[in-house]
Formats: C-alpha cells, sequence, structure tokens
C-alpha cells in the first residue's frame, strides 16, 4: 500500500511542526536556565561561547546574505538577542529600547556596576571627549581577544527627548568604538 503525495507532504509537514516545537520547547528551558543564572554567570557563560563562535547559542537564521545573522537562543539583556557573524569574527548583541535619554542613562550606569563586579582583571575605557549623543564603553584583556562593550544612542528625537537605545556586545571589538 503506497501513500499518496498529499500524505506524504502533510506528514513532512507535521514532522517539520513537531521538530519546530521541540526546538522552541528547548529554547525556552535553555531561556528559563539563563533567565535563573546571575549576571556575572551569565558574562562568564557568554565569554566561554564566544570561543566556539557562539555556536551552541545560534538560533534560526535571520540573514546570509553579507553577514550570517542569528536569532540567540538565550537573551542576555531583553528580548532581542543576536548572534552575527562574518568569517571569523562572530559577536553576540543585544539591544534594549529606553523611552528617553534619563532611563537610558540609569539602565547604562546600572550595567555598568555590574559588569565592573564581573570583570575582574579586565580594563574598561570609554573614549577621548566622550560621546556627546551618548556612552560607550569597551572592557578588553590581555589573555583574550573577546572585548565587551557597551553603548547607549539616541534613536529618535523630538521636543521631550526622544528614544535612546542600549547595546550591549560580546565578540571582537566593534567598528564603532
Amino acid at each position: 500500500m503506497s501513500s499518496s503525495p498529499p500524505t506524504v507532504i502533510a506528514l513532512a509537514i507535521t514532522l517539520v511542526v513537531f521538530l519546530s516545537s521541540c526546538s522552541s520547547q528547548q529554547d525556552k528551558a535553555l531561556q528559563q536556565a539563563a533567565d535563573r543564572l546571575k549576571p556575572c554567570e551569565k558574562v562568564s557563560a557568554l565569554l566561554d561561547s564566544y570561543a566556539t563562535g557562539f555556536e551552541a547559542l545560534k538560533g534560526r537564521s535571520l540573514s546570509e546574505r553579507f553577514v550570517g545573522v542569528f536569532a540567540a537562543r538565550i537573551h542576555a539583556v531583553g528580548q532581542d538577542c543576536q548572534v552575527w557573524q562574518l568569517s571569523d569574527n562572530t559577536t553576540y548583541m543585544c539591544g534594549r529600547s529606553a523611552p528617553n535619554r534619563e532611563v537610558a542613562m540609569e539602565w547604562y550606569q546600572n550595567s555598568l556596576d555590574a559588569l565592573a563586579q564581573c570583570l575582574s582583571g579586565w580594563s574598561g575605557s570609554e573614549p577621548e571627549g566622550g560621546d556627546s549623543d551618548g556612552q560607550k564603553i569597551l572592557w578588553s584583556h590581555p589573555d583574550t581577544t573577546a572585548v565587551i562593550a557597551m553603548q547607549a544612542v539616541p534613536v529618535t528625537r523630538n521636543l521631550r527627548g526622544g528614544r535612546w537605545s542600549l547595546y550591549y556586545y560580546i565578540g571582537n571589538q566593534p567598528e564603532w568604538y
């Protein structure tokens, strides 16, 4: 007894949906485990993942045209983290949107304080003269090519100040620094 083509297609679609839901359930379980980690444990785990190009953190592909962009399976900050890959340069990046400069700077300072506790032996540097439109800092360590960078920048401007974004990077030194 042979299956008709529609039955085979239906079985294939069912299998794809089933496998997708398994992957989705695994990602949810991974995220729940990550949410239980303390901030310094998250930073340490991300730095460990840098050595493998964040391979275990890559989720579905979002773009492959010029740069491989993958949804992150675990979000260290917010819900919009990605892994960007261009040849041997791989970066884990998260963004967080703030309603105004004051909130963005509060988040930036809180993150700065938390990271400072986690990065013993790392040196942080801010660009000379600062950034008139925001703040940025880059941490480096002599024993690794990985850097950790954070940036708070305006996204839109209006009479009330406009929206701001915070970006967190772990990977090779970003071009904007």
